[in-house]
Parts: C-alpha cells; sequence; structure tokens
C-alpha cells in the first residue's frame, strides 16, 4: 500500500514547512499560489511552499469542537489535545519512521505514511497539490474483505463516507445566509471597487460552501438524474404490508398495498419499478406554483432489511 501511494499517487507525509507561517494576502505577495506550475522553477521547493501554504493543519472550533464545557479539547483529525480550553495550541501527530495503518476513535482505519519532519503537515498527494495549486485531499479507502467474496458492510461504509463527504453535513442554510450576510456588512468602500467585486466574493464562498442535500450526494454517486433531487421524497412503510386485516376493514390505497395487489399485467415489476411506472402517473402530486406533476423519489424503511453477506433471512424477506 506504501508502494502504491508513494509511486502511483505520489503522497507523502514526510515534508519540512513552517508549521508558524501565515500566508501573505496582499498584492505583492510572492506566494506559489498566485503562480501557475509553468512558472515553477523549483518542483521540491514549490512543492514545499505549496505545503506550507495550504496544507498545514490549524486547529479552530470546527475539529476541536466546543461542547461549553471550557475543558481541554481534542482535535477529532488526531492532531493532538490543546493545554488549555480556548489555546488551540494542538502539538500535531505524533512522528513514525514507518507507515501505519491506525483506528480513530470512531472505528475508522486511516493509512498514515512515515512522518519524521511536520507534525502538522496534512498527507497529502504532491502532484495533485501542484496540479490544483490549492487545498487538495485524498483517502485511501481500504477494504479488509476478500474481493471475490466483498463484505457488504464495508461497501456500504464507503457509499456513507463519499456521501456525507459530498454533502457537507457541518453547513446548514442558516449558516450559509449568516456568511453571505458577514460578507455584504464587512465590505467597505476601501476594500470593495464596486458590486460586481462584492458579486465574485459572494458567489466564490458559495461555490466553496454550497449546501448539498444527501439525496443529491446519492443520486450524484449513482449517476441518476438530478431533476428528481429537488422535488418529493416519498417515504413508505415495508412494515404495513404485515399488518392483519380484517375482510370487513376498508381496502388501504397505500402503495405496498396496491402493489401487492397490482393487476397480472403489472406482475413482473418490482416496488420501485412500479412506482415509478404505475403509481407516480396514477398518483401524482402537483407543484403549487406551476400546476406541474412533480417527480417523486422513493425511499422504503422497515423490516430490517440492511444488506448483509451472506443474505440471512430478515435481509431477504424485506428485499421480497
Amino acid at each position: 500500500m506504501e508502494t502504491y501511494a508513494t509511486s502511483v499517487l505520489d503522497m507523502t507525509a514526510d515534508i519540512e514547512v513552517d508549521e508558524t507561517h501565515v500566508t501573505d494576502t496582499s498584492s505583492d505577495s510572492i506566494s506559489p499560489l498566485k503562480h501557475r506550475f509553468s512558472e515553477c522553477y523549483n518542483r521540491k521547493e514549490d512543492v514545499r511552499m505549496l505545503c506550507q501554504e495550504c496544507m498545514v493543519h490549524q486547529c479552530n472550533n470546527y475539529c476541536l469542537g466546543d461542547d461549553g464545557r471550557c475543558k481541554p479539547r481534542e482535535c477529532r483529525f488526531d492532531y493532538g489535545k490543546e493545554s488549555e480550553y480556548g489555546k488551540r495550541d494542538t502539538a500535531g501527530k505524533p512522528h513514525t519512521e514507518t507507515s501505519l495503518i491506525v483506528m480513530n476513535k470512531r472505528g475508522v482505519e486511516h493509512f498514515q505514511l512515515r512522518r519524521t519532519k511536520s507534525r502538522k503537515a496534512v498527507q497529502h498527494s504532491q502532484l495533485m497539490l501542484q496540479s490544483w495549486r490549492g487545498n487538495v485531499d485524498v483517502q485511501l479507502l481500504l477494504y479488509r474483505s476478500h474481493p471475490n467474496k466483498p463484505d457488504v458492510s464495508e461497501i456500504e461504509n464507503v457509499c456513507k463516507y463519499v456521501v456525507a463527504y459530498a454533502s457537507k453535513k457541518n453547513h446548514t442554510s442558516k449558516k450559509e445566509k449568516e456568511a453571505m450576510q458577514n460578507i455584504i456588512q464587512s465590505a467597505s468602500s476601501a476594500d470593495i471597487s464596486g458590486v460586481s467585486t462584492l458579486v465574485k466574493m459572494s458567489l466564490n464562498w458559495m461555490t466553496s460552501k454550497r449546501l448539498i442535500s444527501i439525496q443529491e450526494a446519492v443520486h450524484e454517486v449513482d449517476r441518476q438524474n438530478l431533476t428528481l433531487c429537488s422535488e418529493v421524497i416519498s417515504y413508505v412503510s415495508l412494515q404495513s404490508c404485515l399488518r392483519l386485516r380484517k375482510s370487513s376493514d376498508p381496502r388501504p390505497r397505500d402503495l405496498v398495498y396496491t402493489y401487492a395487489n397490482r393487476p397480472e399485467v403489472y406482475i413482473a415489476l418490482s416496488l420501485e419499478q412500479f412506482f415509478y411506472q404505475v403509481w407516480c402517473k396514477e398518483n401524482f402530486l402537483r407543484d403549487k406554483d406551476s400546476d406541474r406533476p412533480m417527480k417523486r423519489i422513493l425511499i422504503a424503511r422497515g423490516l430490517n432489511c440492511r444488506p448483509r453477506h451472506p443474505i440471512d433471512f430478515d435481509y431477504a424477506r424485506g428485499m421480497l
């Protein structure tokens, strides 16, 4: 794994940087972030300077959290613990002479390369860093099961990680609005030369901090139409199909019952196919503004049908 990470991805965590460096944002700054790779004359020094500018971890309230107990906090990215509450003086990751696979407090395994120099340099791909000329993130996802006999739970965990990363769950609409207001309120005649500059600043922030719902992230990962993502989520309880009813009870009109008693012409359709091809067309919802039929996304719940390998009774019952 170390050979793959270093030779194919050009990854490293062993680089000498000034951990107290402050980025120069002035107009006459010589920061490598302002230069293209084609303008670089010393590749080794260029990647070191880029790492120093944007790949050195500085603990803040985001990674340290704040539970209000006023006790020393620990970085959730394993960069250490502050000496006193509010100091943010974490020591960084310990030096290691060899590459390691370590498990964090959440039970997630991480591959860490050799680290003998900086304790706060973020493990990164030098090739990506020089190409992108900005902050980059590379994570190696570890599978413990055999490729021919995969563990479904590992695949599920990887999907959850990718979706959670893409959806940026740490941001909310309220935070987005507050940040936009802060940009506008902090703008003054001295540093804003027109409306266009203010708009650019706002759009740049929105691009980097845009709130993406988990549903949208799932559709992006699965390469499905995003037009299905901004409409209506239909939650369907599969547990209702197990309820016993008297013959005198009125027939329910829910999806599960209708599917169980579907006509012969639809007998080969799965519940999902029946939902999109038949149910949505007969029981559509209309948009209040445009009065058009709204597209819907089916999310089934209940019956404890979490994927398992080998397949057990609960999973098989839920899928059937």
